[in-house]
């Protein structure tokens, strides 16, 4: 509902208004003809045919187009397993064109015309559906997807057929961006039930990923093709589907292969964080903590013991107290750092500025979790959720890039005590980074404390 008052204005009335006009004048100009028939008054007769013949083509040229794109894009919803093409409806007006010359003039010649037209056109059809049978298709994309960087998606088609060649097949990936059973799509009255979400779900999405102009029989094909992702999200595979317009472009016929449902996340484009990288680094350095170890700093002294090494010998103190005393030196530790994102936009009214500011928060918050797992910090996100673990691996990285690769704005008041409570979660010696578009709005915490604003 929201994005049909979104595509909303005052273009769509104007023609809409105007096609009622045109169209309610043509039936009424037809009645008045029929009506001055009746009569017998043939001058407002003619001038009435005349009158209409002007409204038949008003109506085809404003009426019917804008008709007949809002059935190809219905038609085009029902996403059924053959689509005429825009040649094959030429053809078709061809067909018809010679169809009716030849029942008009009963000329034998124009007859075998139309049986050789009729002919190519089953020909097309059943070569079509040929083309694309015992087909099967795999398709590798890599573990880390960012938007607006390209990657390579690996797809290979085999074709086990034994004695026909495949030619001119399109692999795409066909999904949703959610599990919701309507399509994501928000009902503000009354939520129809689930019978009907066949009929009210959105349109599959398709993402073309390889084409073949040629796989030979009982063998396949290998390529890798360029994928970019404009956007952040979640992409859930729900089936491959091939599609081909061999031989003669008039029909395209898609099969669908069933596959294991697959989940493709799109992690948010890398902001540019050169600038806070510095003092973020400095902060989530080496520190000196109170457990032994093999650092620099001096904790303390003690007797000597026979698994001691003879070079942490202190010749001094043991001259000064008669017993052999040792030195023991503090461990140095990796700083942890938590990285707190604030989703709120505090009432504020969703446009278009609002949703750039968070993509770039978002941006940098990924950022930031790259450069510091690359440099094997100790690192973790929270968003909603204190209950968070650190870690420095390539698994908890990508966990945190998916969490926020379905991120959206909260407009909901969060207050700065949410994130004042970490300190019952965190050591005195962590860093916490905080995003947020308000920074005004938080206080110091008892913690070293970076705020970041976007």
């Amino acid at each position: 509902m929201q994005e049909a008052f979104k595509n909303f204005s005052w273009r769509d009335v104007r023609n809409a208004v105007f096609g009622l006009i045109v169209v309610f004048g043509g039936i009424g100009l037809a009645g008045v003809t029929v009506w001055a028939q009746y009569t017998s008054n043939p001058r407002l007769a003619g001038v009435a045919a005349a009158a209409s013949l002007v409204f038949v083509v008003l109506i085809l040229l404003f009426v019917v187009p804008p008709l007949a794109r809002s059935a190809s894009k219905e038609v085009s919803q029902i996403d059924l397993p053959i689509e005429l093409t825009s040649g094959g409806l030429i053809f078709l007006g061809i067909v018809a064109i010679v169809a009716f010359a030849a029942w008009n003039t009963g000329n034998n010649l124009l007859f075998l015309v139309l049986s050789f037209l009729l002919a190519t056109l089953v020909v097309s059809f059943v070569l079509g559906g040929a083309n694309l049978k015992k087909l099967e298709a795999k398709v590798r994309f890599p573990e880390a997807i960012f938007a607006a960087t390209p990657v390579v998606f690996a797809v290979t088609l085999n074709n086990r057929k034994f004695v026909l060649p495949a030619f001119s097949v399109t692999l795409a990936l066909r999904g949703a961006m959610t599990d919701d059973a309507f399509g994501g799509r928000k009902f503000s009255i009354i939520q129809p039930p689930v019978v009907l979400a066949r009929f009210l779900r959105l349109p599959w999405l398709r993402r073309t990923v390889g084409y073949f102009i040629h796989v030979p029989r009982r063998s396949e094909a290998e390529q890798q093709t360029e994928q970019l992702f404009a956007k952040r999200g979640r992409f859930i595979i729900k089936d491959f589907e091939l599609s081909t317009k061999f031989p003669f472009g008039f029909w395209q016929r898609r099969r669908r292969l069933g596959v294991r449902e697959t989940e493709i996340f799109v992690f948010p484009q890398l902001a540019n964080v050169r600038d806070i990288l510095p003092a973020v680094s400095r902060q989530a350095g080496r520190f000196t903590s109170l457990r032994r170890g093999a650092g620099q700093d001096l904790l303390g002294l003690r007797e000597y013991q026979p698994s001691d090494d003879l070079r942490h010998v202190d010749w001094k103190a043991t001259a000064r107290t008669g017993n052999m005393t040792v030195r023991e030196y503090s461990t140095d530790d990796e700083r942890r750092v938590t990285i707190a994102f604030d989703s709120s936009f505090h009432h504020e009214k969703q446009s278009p500025e609002m949703i750039t500011r968070f993509e770039h928060g978002v941006s940098l918050t990924a950022a930031l979790l790259t450069r510091l797992a690359s440099e094997k910090t100790d690192v973790r996100l929270i968003i909603d959720n204190p209950n968070i673990d650190f870690g420095a691996d390539k698994a908890h990285l990508y966990e945190s890039l998916r969490r926020l690769a379905t991120i959206e704005p909260q407009f909901e008041e969060k207050n700065s005590e949410y994130f004042n409570s970490l300190s019952g979660y965190l050591p005195m010696e962590d860093l916490i980074i905080l995003l947020t578009a308000k920074p005004e709005k938080f206080s110091a915490m008892s913690h070293d404390l970076q705020i970041i604003p976007f």
